[in-house]
C-alpha cells in the first residue's frame, strides 16, 4: 500500500541497494483482493516474490535483500557497529517511531511548550544515538539499513501546523540533530524518490478516523 511506512521500508532498500523490481500497491482496508492473500495470508504488508521465494515482514524483508543482494551495502562494514545497529532494529520501541502518528490522532490539548517537550522526550533517543555516532545519518556519510527503517514514519512532521493550525517554536536546542537528520533524509535522492507528500497522509488519516471511502488515487 502506497502510504504504508512498512511497505515503504521494503521499496527505500530496493531503490537504494539499486535491485531491479516490480511494485504493485494494493488496497488494504478495503476491498483487499483474494490473489494477495495466497502470497501473505496474514493480508498485511510488505510481501516480496523473488524467484518463486515469498518474504514477509519489512524488518525480514530488508535484511534479505541485504544477504542476497550484497551490493551496495546498508549495514556498516565494521563487526562492532554492525552489531551494534542490529540491536537497534531489535529494538525499535524505543527510538518512538510512530510518536508523530500519535501525535496526529491524538484528541488531547496541550499547549505548545507541552508539545515540545514531548517531541524532544520521544525523539530523546535518535538524537543521543546521533550524538554519539557524529554524523548526520546514523549510517554514518549516507543513509544505512537504520535510517531506512526510521525515517518512513516521519512525514507527518510537517503535518504538525496542520493539526495545530500553527508550526510550533521548536528551539535551536530541541532536538536539533533528530532534526537536521530529518531534513537531510528527506533531501536524499532514495527518499525524495518516494516521498509521500505530507498533505495526502493528513487527508488519508483524516478519511480513516471518520470511516470514510479511501481513495488512494484522489488524496
Amino acid at each position: 500500500m502506497k502510504f504504508c511506512p512498512y511497505a515503504l521500508r521494503a521499496r527505500l532498500v530496493l531503490n537504494a541497494k539499486g535491485i531491479p523490481h516490480d511494485t504493485v500497491f494494493i488496497r488494504l482496508y478495503e476491498n483487499k483482493p483474494e490473489w494477495y492473500l495466497e502470497i501473505n495470508p496474514n493480508g498485511k504488508v510488505p510481501a516480496i516474490l523473488d524467484n518463486g521465494k515469498i518474504v514477509v515482514e519489512s524488518l525480514d524483508i530488508c535484511n534479505y535483500l541485504e544477504e542476497k543482494y550484497p551490493e551496495n551495502p546498508l549495514y556498516p562494514t565494521d563487526a562492532a557497529q554492525k552489531q551494534r545497529d542490529q540491536e537497534i532494529l531489535n529494538n525499535l520501541g524505543k527510538f518512538n517511531i510512530l510518536a508523530f502518528r500519535e501525535f496526529v490522532i491524538s484528541t488531547e490539548e496541550k499547549s505548545d511548550d507541552e508539545w515540545i517537550q514531548f517531541f524532544n522526550q520521544k525523539f530523546e533517543p535518535i538524537e543521543s544515538e546521533l550524538n554519539s555516532r557524529g554524523s548526520v545519518f546514523i549510517g554514518g556519510s549516507k543513509p544505512g539499513i537504520v535510517d531506512y527503517m526510521i525515517w518512513p514514519f516521519m512525514p507527518n512532521y510537517w503535518n504538525i501546523s496542520r493539526k495545530l493550525n500553527h508550526e510550533l517554536p521548536f528551539q535551536e536546542n530541541d532536538i536539533p540533530l533528530f532534526r537536521k537528520w530529518l531534513h537531510a533524509m528527506n533531501e536524499y535522492p532514495t527518499c525524495v524518490e518516494l516521498f509521500n507528500p505530507p498533505e495526502k497522509l493528513w487527508k488519508l488519516q483524516q478519511l480513516m478516523s471518520q470511516n470514510a471511502p479511501l481513495d488512494y488515487d484522489n488524496l
